[in-house]
Formats: structure tokens, C-alpha cells, sequence
């Protein structure tokens, strides 16, 4: 990949720190939720509204979820908040910073067995 002054290098290991993909996250079955509701911690939204709740069977809310659990959350809140196989069925309809979404590309390519 061609960078600038190893720019893309560096937004690389500034999302990585922040947001690891887990090494067991695709290893097991999660038992993240995909219905009901939920609150969001304070350290992935923080929108000055106070606490949300949100509908994890509402695509739209969970894909919210999704997206701002994978570019504001720790990797223990991936595996808290995100299931795997509903992330692969949301994926195409997530809006990720390029960063964020470049990560997760070895993930998919080492569990094709979610990707069907």
C-alpha cells in the first residue's frame, strides 16, 4: 500500500491499540446479543444525551451497535457487544472508517466458514 510519510501505517496502529480484532473472537460461539435491548458504556458513546437504549433486532440500531462498538470499543467490548456471524451478514451494510474496516480483512479471510 502506498503512504505518505507512513501515514497509513500509523492510522493503522492507532486503530489497532484502540481496537483489536480478538484473537478468540472467531474461535467460539458469542454470546453477544443480536435481540433485545442495550445500553451502550459510556467509553463507545458518549453523545452528551445520556444513556441510549438501543434494539439489537432493529437492523438499523444494531448495525449502529456494530459500528460504533468497532471504532470506538476495546476488544473485551467486541466480544461483548458483537456477534460473529451477524457481523459478517451486517458487513456490507456498515459504515467503518477505512482503518477500522482494513483490520478485520485477516479475520474474514481466516473464518470463510462465516462468510458463506
Amino acid at each position: 500500500m502506498p503512504t505518505i510519510g507512513g501515514e497509513l501505517e500509523n492510522r493503522h496502529a492507532a486503530v489497532w491499540r484502540r481496537t483489536p480484532v480478538p484473537k478468540d473472537f472467531g474461535e467460539r460461539a458469542s454470546s453477544a446479543p443480536i435481540d433485545g435491548t442495550l445500553q451502550l458504556p459510556l467509553h463507545i458513546w458518549w453523545s452528551g444525551h445520556g444513556p441510549i437504549s438501543i434494539d439489537m433486532s432493529h437492523p438499523a440500531d444494531r448495525r449502529f451497535v456494530y459500528e460504533q462498538v468497532l471504532a470506538n470499543g476495546t476488544a473485551n467490548d467486541v466480544k461483548a457487544l458483537i456477534h460473529p456471524a451477524q457481523l459478517v451478514a451486517d458487513w456490507d451494510e456498515l459504515f467503518l472508517p477505512a482503518a477500522v474496516a482494513e483490520i478485520w480483512v485477516p479475520w474474514f479471510d481466516a473464518h470463510p466458514e462465516l462468510c458463506l
